[in-house]
């Protein structure tokens, strides 16, 4: 199973501010699990193939990701993760969203300044 520290560092490293899955309606503050173009956000880049054809028509926070998960016949956010990063408390997920999520931790060549303090944040909270 992935620590917790290593999903927070490939998420760090996943992402820029044009490459994060984000509903432009909401002026980017939104998850979109799935976006049109192929972008995923935090959370679902490690969903099952399965997971990620449900939640592609999900559009909210984590634990809305759960319930929409849970309708579709999965039993817990947990059980729609690939086997490798499953394990961890939906808290920890959430955190990890709301990190994707913050438009002011990211810049178009990765993480912002504001975006590496937020890495060392969730490292010190998960340690």
């Amino acid at each position: 199973m992935k620590t917790k520290h290593e999903i927070i560092d490939i998420i760090a490293s996943s992402y820029t501010s044009r490459t994060r899955a984000t509903n432009e309606d909401s002026g980017g503050n939104a998850c979109i699990y799935l976006s049109s173009d192929g972008n995923k956000c935090a959370v679902s880049m490690f969903l099952t193939e399965d997971a990620l054809k449900v939640a592609q028509s999900c559009i909210g926070d984590v634990r809305s990701l759960e319930v929409h998960l849970q309708n579709n016949g999965f039993k817990i956010l947990d059980s729609a993760l690939v086997e490798d990063v499953r394990g961890h408390s939906i808290d920890f997920w959430e955190y990890l969203q709301y990190f994707h999520d913050d438009p002011n931790c990211w810049c178009s060549d990765g993480l912002s300044s504001y975006g590496k303090n937020h890495v060392i944040y969730l490292k010190e909270r998960y340690a």
